[in-house]
């Protein structure tokens, strides 16, 4: 993605003060990986900085992914708290831990954070208008957050820490059109079979 294909919506604000808030290594990873420059704490142009703010489609894959865009890796989201125009957010092959900030992110509608280190998905259940969910290879252990969102069509958690399904409600039957939850380790076959019965959710593969 570069910075002249960048899709943007009208947004509020000076970017210049969005900018000099940023942590350092959020104007590296914008710098880098959107706009095509080196991973610098520089300031972009004026009309750069209006675009980022504004921006509606973000992808941020670290160095060990196939095809990265930058060539460190992030360990948080706070470099994305005021992107409250996003709408696609892919942050794969990163550090992160947990998804603080990503309740202010309402607008999402598809989430790609897979290969990361997650452990924890608090603030997804404000993400009302979420139809997509990629959070494959991380070490979740619950899936609670989503029990409210009544939008998802797509929900990718393979190779996750988890035991239950919990948080899957026939609600979720009415939408989830691709549901993938295998391999992952500590996931019992019952748990499986309750939810293809109770709730009509039938795990791909399974």
């Amino acid at each position: 993605m570069s910075g002249k294909n960048i899709k943007t919506t009208k947004h509020s604000g000076d970017p210049a003060v969005w900018w000099n808030m940023l942590p350092a290594c959020w104007k590296m990873a914008f710098n880098e990986a959107i706009l095509g420059r080196e991973a610098t704490e520089k300031s972009p142009s004026e009309d750069a900085l209006k675009s980022l703010q504004n921006i509606s489609v973000l992808r941020f894959s670290g160095p060990r992914a196939p095809f990265p865009n930058m060539g460190f890796e992030l360990s948080d989201l706070a470099g994305l708290e005021q992107l409250t125009r996003l709408e696609i957010l892919i942050v794969t092959y990163q550090q992160l831990v947990s998804l603080k900030g990503i309740e202010r992110l309402t607008g999402l509608k598809a989430l790609y954070l897979y290969n990361n280190s997650i452990e924890d998905l608090s603030g997804l259940e404000k993400l009302d208008d979420l139809e997509e969910l990629y959070i494959q290879n991380n070490n979740i252990s619950s899936l609670e957050p989503i029990r409210h969102l009544r939008s998802l069509r797509v929900l990718y958690c393979s190779g996750n820490a988890l035991t239950t399904l919990g948080g899957l409600t026939t609600a979720h039957n009415k939408t989830l059109r691709k549901f993938q939850c295998l391999p992952n380790e500590y996931l019992p076959d019952y748990e499986l079979v309750r939810v293809k019965k109770s709730l009509g959710i039938r795990c791909l593969g399974g």
